[in-house]
């Protein structure tokens, strides 16, 4: 079949648009996705940088030790950061069974 001029500028002027409203779209899914991992890891810095504070009450230690758990992607860096992180006090036990937990919770 041959086209004439005209039908294959109408073409084109359907599928460049077309072409063009594909590939944007494409392009913010990957910022948003990009976006959203940022975030991630800016939530995760912030758990991480509390853990670290002193003076901490056990609940409050343990609520950060458990909210760790919405973290699958750094569960590495987690059991890493977990082997050496000071467990003492009088909350020792209930510290020591939240990270047992969270890396339960991880591992699966």
């Amino acid at each position: 079949m041959v086209y004439t001029w005209d039908q294959v500028i109408a073409w084109l002027g359907l599928v460049l648009p077309l072409t063009a409203i594909a590939w944007s779209a494409t392009q913010h899914v990957r910022n948003e996705h990009r976006k959203q991992e940022y975030e991630q890891f800016e939530k995760f810095l912030a758990l991480t940088t509390r853990l670290g504070e002193p003076n901490k009450y056990g609940f409050e230690t343990g609520a950060i030790i458990n909210e760790l758990r919405k973290f699958p992607d750094r569960k590495e860096y987690i059991k890493r950061m977990f082997q050496h992180f000071p467990v003492s006090g009088p909350d020792a036990n209930f510290l020591s069974a939240e990270i047992h937990d969270t890396l339960g919770h991880l591992e699966r």
